[in-house]
């Protein structure tokens, strides 16, 4: 796996969420299923859908993107079964 950019500059918005994913304070919350309650530092509380791959937060709702908080529940999970890449969502 190529390791990511650490600079800002250089990092790919995927490489930047993915390290936001590993260094922000979040407590991800098993509430079903597949589905889970991540709890930011901003004081935000947004649903995860593992299954669905998507998030309630901004980024994923209207830029259709995996978010951090996505990208921090396939982390929290280890769900090897959903490959973390900057592809875009699929249309809902």
């Amino acid at each position: 796996m190529p390791e990511l950019a650490t600079r800002p500059d250089v990092a790919s918005g995927f490489e930047r969420r993915c390290l936001a994913a590993l260094t922000s304070p979040m407590r991800v919350t098993d509430v079903a299923p597949d589905l889970y309650e991540v709890a930011s530092e901003s004081g935000n509380t947004y649903t995860v859908d593992v299954r669905e791959q998507v998030c309630s937060c901004p980024q994923s709702t209207y830029r259709d993107i995996r978010c951090k908080h996505l990208v921090r529940v396939a982390l929290v999970t280890a769900d090897s079964t959903r490959p973390l890449t900057p592809l875009t969502l699929p249309a809902r």
